[in-house]
Parts: C-alpha cells; structure tokens; sequence
C-alpha cells in the first residue's frame, strides 16, 4: 500500500504469501476460481466505492451474462473500479 508500510507489511503471509484479499477454490484439475472478496471496499480518490453496487448495476444491462468489479491501481486516484463483463451470446454493448 502506497506509503502504508504497516498495511502492506499486514498483507503478506510468513513474509512470503501475498493476500490479495480475494476468496476463491482450487477444483480436482487445478483451476481457480475466485469467488468472493475480503476486501469489499474500493478507495478512489477519497470515495468508498463498493463493488457489490457497481455490479449490481451492470448486471441490470440485459446484455451482461456475468460481471465482477475490481480496483485497479492509478497513479492519480489511488485506486479505481474496473468491470470484467462478459456479455450474452449475440450481445454487445
């Protein structure tokens, strides 16, 4: 975290293991999947921005089949949402 060492010391595991914050599963064939976040918050610019929100949101597009939001980090805001989407068969935005 940008000059937050204690968060960013707080964010590895054993010295070795970075949390991302996000939760997920390993299937039988070895494939991730990430489910859910720990951190469910987006601090943008000083704004709290909630992904769950954002998403909701989108999902309410008829053409989106699924859609997850993530922060990203920016040199000017700190961080800022960002949308996967994956559109309906035969759909585009």
């Amino acid at each position: 975290y940008w000059n937050r060492p204690q968060a960013t010391a707080e964010s590895y595991a054993d010295s070795s293991w970075f949390r991302s914050g996000d939760m997920g599963c390993q299937d039988d064939e070895g494939f991730l999947f990430v489910s859910d976040r720990i951190k469910d918050m987006i601090i943008s610019g000083g704004e709290n921005v909630y992904p769950a929100e954002v998403e909701a949101a989108i999902a309410e597009l008829s053409a989106v089949a699924s859609v997850a939001v993530i922060g990203v980090a920016d040199d000017k805001w700190g961080e800022v949402p960002r949308a996967i989407v994956t559109l309906r068969e035969g759909q585009s935005l």
